[in-house]
């Protein structure tokens, strides 16, 4: 059942489970600006709790109302009352939908519900707790160990890293193993060094597949070069005997991108139409040649050729399915002809007429 009425400001009291742990006192502000114009347009959602009522979804526009000066705002009161894990998922799905959560926030909250969720047996699993939510639970899964992994890896708050997402966290996992390595990783995606996904995810593999050369990849990243130019320097490096690249990395050495050069060439207009005359004349004498008599002989003889070839290739292991002979008892009939033999002369009628065409070819030379 939902209930819908108008609750004194003073008789509403924050959510204890709010996922938002700040709120912007500018754009708080704003919102009171707008709603002292045109009212609270819409109701927060609350649950009865002896004389007051608990915020579940909505306390910012709650906050905004007292600013405003408003005595009273319009409120759902949810019915039945929920317990304290349906209050914590109703109000994380408004916050989710509205896109309104940091990184932090978000996977704090979200570790919270999953760890309250797991003690009450009300989530078997994350995905039983994605189907409850109605969020991914590819999604669920990263955040959970994005949070995990950041208490690993920033035991100490440290606020240049709440910028950080449950994504970041996600492509460096690679680099688990290594975690000195991959907060350093870390640190340039939060110095914007390492600008999308993807690229932090095949940055991530680099350090992955060649440790040693960390350092050297970081200062590579660190003065702007591209991914491909890293990676591309320390495939070179790390080919190098261990002298020789230490050399190149206390040096700072960079393989460059292979210089390619554009020849343009030009042809004269007069030359490019003596080769169009002279590619019809080539297109018609070969049609005047594939017209001729002497021609479609000869194809029609290496065609006879090749299908004796073929059938004779094909016939395998046939034999006549009532006396057992097998297939080298066919014959052309009109000549008492077997396979084979007709093959043979085939092969051999249309040597002849390609001799025969070479020696018109030699005559007309002379």
């Amino acid at each position: 059942m939902v209930e819908i009425k108008m609750i004194p400001v003073d008789k509403i009291r924050p959510n204890p489970f709010q996922p938002r742990e700040t709120f912007d006192k500018e754009k708080l502000e704003e919102l009171a600006e707008s709603i002292k114009e045109s009212g609270l347009l819409q109701p927060i959602l609350v649950r009865k709790d002896g004389d007051t009522y608990e915020i579940i979804a909505g306390e910012r526009r709650w906050r905004a109302a007292v600013l405003a000066g408003l005595k009273e705002i319009p409120a759902i009161i949810k019915e039945p009352r929920p317990d304290d894990i349906e209050a914590m998922e109703l109000s994380l799905i408004e916050n989710w939908h509205r896109q309104n959560l940091n990184s932090v926030e978000t996977e704090r909250f979200i570790y919270k519900l999953w760890e309250n969720g797991k003690k009450t047996g009300r989530y078997k699993s994350i995905s039983d707790m994605a189907k409850k939510l109605g969020i991914p639970a590819v999604t669920l899964r990263a955040i959970i160990h994005a949070y995990e992994d950041r208490q690993k890896l920033y035991k100490e708050h440290d606020k240049s890293m709440e910028q950080l997402s449950y994504v970041d966290f996600r492509e460096t996992e690679i680099l688990k193993d290594k975690p000195e390595l991959r907060k350093q990783v870390l640190e340039l995606r939060a110095k914007g060094k390492l600008t999308a996904a993807s690229e932090l995810r095949q940055f991530s593999k680099i350090i992955k597949e060649y440790p040693e050369l960390a350092e050297y990849a970081i200062k590579l990243k660190e003065k702007g070069k591209t991914i491909e130019e890293i990676e591309r320097s320390v495939k070179f490096i790390a080919a190098q005997p261990e002298e020789i690249r230490q050399e190149f990395i206390e040096a700072g050495i960079e393989i460059e991108t292979p210089i390619t050069h554009e020849i343009k060439i030009e042809i004269p207009e007069e030359t490019i139409k003596e080769l169009k005359v002279k590619v019809e004349e080539m297109e018609k004498k070969i049609e005047e040649i594939t017209a001729s008599p002497e021609f479609k002989e000869k194809e029609r003889l290496r065609k006879n050729w090749l299908a004796h070839t073929a059938i004779l290739s094909n016939l395998g292991d046939a034999f006549c399915p009532i006396c057992g002979a097998d297939w080298r008892n066919l014959r052309w009939v009109c000549h008492d002809l077997d396979l084979q033999k007709a093959q043979a002369l085939a092969a051999e009628m249309f040597q002849k007429a390609i001799e025969k065409d070479k020696g018109k070819k030699r005559k007309g030379g002379r």
